[in-house]
Formats: C-alpha cells, sequence, structure tokens
C-alpha cells in the first residue's frame, strides 16, 4: 500500500481507501490472524498496518494481552 499512497495524492482517497479496505478486508485478516503457519499471521498484520486497518485494534490487543498471560502461567509452573 505505501507504494501505492505514494502514487496517489489527497487524504479524502487514501481514507476511502482505507474505508473500502476495512469493509473487504477485515474478516479476511480476522481468519488469517488465528492461522496456524506464522508467515500467514505476518502478512496479515503487515497488510493490516499497511492499510491502516484500525477495526482490528482491540481484537489485537486482546491477542497480545492472552499470550502475556500465557506465558506468565508457564513461568509460575
Amino acid at each position: 500500500m505505501s507504494s501505492f499512497s505514494a502514487a496517489v495524492q489527497g487524504d479524502e482517497i487514501l481514507n476511502n481507501i482505507t474505508l473500502y479496505a476495512e469493509k473487504v478486508f477485515t474478516p479476511k485478516y480476522k481468519k488469517e490472524l488465528h492461522h496456524s503457519r506464522w508467515s500467514v499471521r505476518m502478512n496479515a498484520l503487515y497488510a493490516i498496518e499497511d492499510f491502516g486497518l484500525t477495526t482490528l485494534t482491540h481484537q489485537l490487543v486482546e491477542m497480545y494481552e492472552k499470550k502475556i498471560v500465557q506465558r506468565l502461567k508457564k513461568i509460575k509452573f
């Protein structure tokens, strides 16, 4: 997206691209965040960052916090 956004000028156009990406790609990236392959999860994260998708922020924070709790439980036991 960064190379595409460099070619496209204007905040309104970039905002429309982000809105479209949130509408169309959010379910896809949400599913890919739980994929068993690390590469698929990382590509989803890169795409979320590139498109500036904020709709998945809450889910990403929850996933991060869950992972921290799991690690703390492993340390205690």
